[in-house]
């Protein structure tokens, strides 16, 4: 009580259609949320970023390659926001015929670029 909070969820419209996936971390800049990785059916193991301007309901979408020898599968991973720098932590995955892949390492990407476009529509 007080808090202002309703305790109602409402549906976020976004202008372009934001593709479902599970297993994916989030974070909030300001008034943009960047969803972070997730299994959503795309083939590879390319780092997708999702960036929703909350209040209009822009849509951005961002990939990112992650340089090294060793495969980023960007699902099941801990994500946190330093700054403007995304870091994501840990994650991989698994499959019955290929056995487990565990992400060795951390990952740092700036999202201002992103954040900013998005917000603006530019």
């Amino acid at each position: 009580e007080g808090s202002g909070a309703t305790g109602v969820w409402t549906r976020v419209e976004t202008e372009a259609p934001f593709v479902g996936r599970y297993s994916h971390g989030a974070v909030l800049v300001d008034d943009v949320i960047v969803v972070v990785g997730g299994v959503d059916g795309s083939p590879g193991a390319t780092l997708r970023l999702t960036a929703v301007h909350l209040p209009s309901g822009r849509l951005l979408e961002a990939a990112a390659i992650v340089p090294g020898e060793e495969p980023f599968l960007p699902h099941n991973c801990a994500v946190a926001l330093v700054g403007s720098e995304l870091v994501i932590l840990g994650g991989g995955g698994n499959c019955f015929s290929f056995g487990t892949h565990l992400n060795i390492g951390s990952i740092k990407i700036d999202l201002r670029p992103i954040v900013e476009t998005c917000a603006s529509g530019g």
